[in-house]
């Protein structure tokens, strides 16, 4: 059997997880609205796609490349204590700011507002971009982004394909977290810390990793 499927194209590997809700109708749609968007705001005002991030302190065990009949050996750590980062990237010159918090709410996320307006001084607006969890659509953090001159707009649910923020995360893991051991929490801050506060000089590997080069994902629980 195993010689048919490789005589036939089949290639042995992982499945691809996709959203069970994902709907790519409302993503089109999205992405039509945001060319849209992006057209108006032109160079002037700021587009940012923002979200939240939980990394933990744990190693994350991953591919690498190893020298045959060798055995990578990593060491782990079961804890699981995480911090909690509020961040957004706007892809028109790669600015990204961040916002460490003990908590992710309504209140931690009108300081993380008020420090992208800081970033972006100026009567112009902001745009943000950002999925729809609740603290997002909570009615003081709508009020307060008003007052600060910026605008919120919403991805459709369950697409986290279309948030570019989601590649700054992964870049983040690949660099803090993959294969990597710290003894001591403070160690894994400092490293989750130093991440951010440098990736923006990384023009190169963002301008390759984290674009609007939207993909689009279907759910098979949907019909096509």
């Amino acid at each position: 059997m195993k010689k048919w499927l490789h005589a036939n194209d089949f290639c042995y590997k992982k499945a691809h997880g996709v959203p069970a809700k994902a709907d790519k109708e409302k993503q089109k749609k999205f992405i039509e609205y945001y060319n849209r968007l992006k057209k108006k705001a032109g160079k002037k005002e700021p587009i940012y796609f923002a979200d939240s991030v939980h990394p933990q302190h744990q190693t994350q065990l991953t591919y690498g490349w190893i020298p045959k009949g060798e055995q990578k050996e990593v060491a782990t750590t079961a804890q699981q204590k995480r911090l909690n980062f509020i961040g957004g990237i706007s892809l028109n010159g790669y600015r990204f700011t961040y916002h460490q918090t003990d908590k992710v709410n309504a209140y931690s996320i009108c300081d993380f507002l008020w420090k992208l307006r800081k970033d972006n001084p100026g009567k112009f607006y902001v745009h943000v971009i950002w999925d729809n969890a609740k603290p997002h659509r909570d009615d003081e953090v709508s009020a307060f982004a008003k007052e600060l001159g910026i605008k919120l707009h919403y991805l459709p649910p369950y697409s986290p394909n279309l948030n570019p923020a989601e590649r700054m995360w992964k870049l983040m893991h690949e660099s803090v977290r993959y294969n990597k051991y710290y003894g001591k929490f403070s160690e894994f801050t400092e490293a989750t810390l130093g991440f951010f506060k440098s990736i923006g000089r990384e023009k190169r590997i963002l301008r390759e990793r984290v674009t609007d080069n939207f993909q689009i994902v279907h759910s098979p629980l949907f019909a096509s």
